[in-house]
């Protein structure tokens, strides 16, 4: 993958092209296949994974983004832009949001995390050992261009939160 420093002045940032993002998660999804370890398990926003690497909950970088979902209705519909692998979607209904939209233009993440939500139906969301405890929502993942967001999907004004981690 280019440096940053190799961008030509009005030149697209890597980062912020498809393409960069489709040769990253093959390349990570390869080290995963190699067995090396779960390249696909990471968080760069401590405390939004659920822990840190020092096993510290809710850690001091993701306070900002949690001071404002925490004061955010739970009937609220949320978008969040460029997910990633990120676990903010299902931590987001793991504090009781039940609308959650999660987009990437990647492919390779949204099947990854398609796969987690369908685990996660399967798991203990879905098996409720009571019926006073109610059943946890799942994030909905989809490849969408947060730049070019199709109206009749994605219609204006139709989102009570986006979040946008990058």
């Amino acid at each position: 993958l280019a440096p940053m420093s190799s961008v030509a002045p009005g030149e697209p940032v890597p980062l912020a092209t498809r393409a960069y993002w489709d040769d990253w998660y093959a390349s990570k999804l390869a080290e995963e296949d190699a067995g090396d370890t779960p390249a696909l398990e990471f968080e760069w926003l401590a405390g939004v994974g659920g822990e840190d690497e020092h096993g510290d909950e809710d850690a001091s970088d993701g306070d900002a983004l949690w001071s404002v979902i925490d004061a955010t209705p739970r009937s609220s519909r949320v978008l969040e832009l460029g997910c990633g692998v990120s676990r903010l979607a299902e931590r987001m209904c793991d504090a009781g949001f039940e609308r959650v939209d999660a987009i990437d233009f990647s492919d390779a993440p949204i099947a990854i995390m398609r796969a987690r939500a369908t685990s996660r139906r399967g798991s203990k969301y879905a098996l409720s050992s009571s019926f006073d405890e109610k059943e946890k929502a799942s994030p909905s993942y989809a490849v969408a261009d947060a730049r070019e967001l199709d109206a009749s999907i994605y219609p204006a004004c139709s989102y009570d939160l986006i979040t946008d981690k990058g």
